[in-house]
């Protein structure tokens, strides 16, 4: 289903990992699995208009706790349940 969810993002994510939840230790198949970490690859993207349409995104669906931003010369490690802060007139990721 999450799969499905990331179609309305403004960018699909390059890989998503999940957190698996088994009922006990000798379980080999869990019974349930939950999105935890998407990886972006994109370059020239911190604090833009797309950006901020996937922070919004991804914090109103709250199934990630944290994303990753990965360019060519950057890694961003950011927090998913952290709301934009309103800066001046404008939108900020930057904290």
């Amino acid at each position: 289903m999450y799969l499905k969810e990331c179609e309305k993002f403004p960018i699909k994510p390059a890989a998503i990992f999940f957190r698996r939840f088994y009922k006990d230790d000798e379980t080999e198949k869990p019974y349930h699995s939950e999105p935890a970490v998407c990886i972006f690859e994109v370059d020239n993207f911190f604090n833009s208009e797309l950006h901020k349409q996937l922070h919004a995104a991804l914090w109103s669906a709250g199934q990630n706790e944290i994303y990753i931003l990965k360019g060519s010369t950057r890694l961003d490690i950011l927090n998913a349940r952290k709301p934009a802060v309103k800066s001046d007139n404008d939108v900020t990721l930057d904290d």
